[in-house]
């Protein structure tokens, strides 16, 4: 039996949907089809993007790594299984960024070229910040302590950020290391500030681990409302002393502003009823929240490559590069969002069956009959029932699985 954290699972489907939004609006609306409020609601609520993924990475591997924290530490297997698939999520990140289709070209590139090869994105973020959280999952011993860890690099990381953007280390570093630190080499995802964001969800999902499940929605609504509310109070005050510029940018301010609006969603998604439904069972057909949250690197790839082109697809954002009207680019959203969507539905569809198959050798290889020590009646192996000495044992030795958001 499995059960997810169904607000979770919303949040992260919530920023799919919007970043598949933002992008096609982004790169196909013509300037000033919107009227200028509508226009800076939408900057808004396109910025929030980003820190749901972040902060939804954070949370999804507190929620599943706290409860079996010491499986975590000391099983080599889960420990090698998610180093690879941070390994997994550089290496597409890199490859987004490849210029055309050759690898090879890449080790000729030099200057503002090799920029942006080596520049920072959200995959790579995701990918460094996780396998720091793991590697300390390693050496601390007590997941409290691990939360409290965690919890205090994304605060470091948000008091340090305007520090480090003003230091100009970065140039001294060179484009390999300065990627990571600031936006000087072009990188959107430098661990100043965005960093912050998963460190403080893998914390705060040590929290939500410990607390009962029917506190969620209160506890992180209030919490964010606090958060958001109370940053926007000291910049419209003028009470902190940022440039207008450096608060939009790299204010701890701006941080938790944004931070608290993805909890408080998070809260409000967090519906009443939740805590009362029964587990599902693992063969059961996950819903389609469920689905995007699984897929969710399927969904990422797949709508920029139909947006900005392979080899052998056209580049919608440069033949229509913010050429399209409204009532165009709306369509175009529906169709890359349709299309996005038909993908992750097949990497389901292709995942399920794996999973069918490995149910099915492993169901196989147990009932098989042996001639030397299984004397049970041939029939049932002949109606696929598990034999009386078989039931016996199973019901000795239960086995219980447990599955998280994250492990999808």
């Amino acid at each position: 039996m499995t059960r997810r954290w169904l607000a979770l699972d919303r949040l992260r489907a919530l920023a799919i949907l919007l970043m598949v939004q933002g992008h096609t609006f982004s790169a196909l609306l013509e300037p000033g089809a919107l009227l200028p409020d509508v226009e800076r609601l939408h900057a808004l609520i396109h910025g929030l993007t980003a820190p749901m993924f972040l902060t939804g990475a954070g949370l999804a591997f507190g929620v599943t790594s706290y409860p079996r924290y010491r499986t975590q530490r000391i099983d080599a297997a889960l420990f090698r299984a998610r180093m690879g698939r941070c390994a997994l999520l550089m290496l597409v990140g890199y490859a987004l960024q490849l210029p055309g289709a050759s690898p090879i070209a890449a080790f000729k590139l030099t200057g503002p070229q090799q920029a942006l090869l080596l520049r920072v994105g959200p995959l790579h973020l995701i990918a460094v910040t996780l396998c720091v959280s793991q590697v300390l999952m390693r050496t601390l011993r007590s997941p409290r302590v691990h939360a409290c860890t965690c919890a205090a690099l994304g605060l470091a990381v948000m008091a340090s950020t305007p520090a480090v953007w003003k230091s100009s280390i970065s140039p001294q570093l060179g484009v390999a290391l300065g990627s990571w630190l600031d936006d000087h080499y072009g990188s959107h995802f430098s661990i100043f500030p965005w960093a912050s964001f998963v460190f403080l969800g893998v914390g705060i999902g040590g929290l939500v681990s410990a607390s009962s499940e029917r506190l969620h929605a209160l506890a992180l609504a209030t919490l964010g409302g606090l958060l958001a509310c109370g940053a926007y109070a000291l910049f419209a005050l003028d009470l902190v002393g940022f440039e207008p510029r450096w608060f939009w940018y790299t204010s701890p301010f701006y941080v938790a502003f944004r931070l608290g609006i993805v909890l408080f969603v998070l809260g409000a998604l967090q519906r009443s009823g939740d805590c009362s439904l029964p587990a599902r069972p693992s063969d059961a057909k996950p819903a389609l929240t469920a689905i995007l949250t699984r897929h969710s690197l399927v969904a990422y790839v797949a709508h920029l490559l139909l947006l900005y082109g392979t080899p052998i697809t056209p580049n919608l954002a440069h033949r229509f590069a913010q050429r399209l009207s409204l009532l165009g680019t709306c369509y175009s959203f529906v169709a890359v969002l349709l299309l996005t969507l038909s993908t992750v539905y097949l990497f389901e569809l292709r995942a399920r069956a794996r999973r069918a198959a490995a149910v099915g050798r492993s169901r196989t290889s147990m009932r098989r009959p042996s001639v030397e020590l299984n004397h049970e009646p041939a029939v049932h192996v002949i109606l696929n029932v598990a034999p009386p000495s078989e039931r016996a044992s199973c019901r000795a030795t239960p086995h219980v699985t447990q599955q998280g958001n994250a492990e999808q």
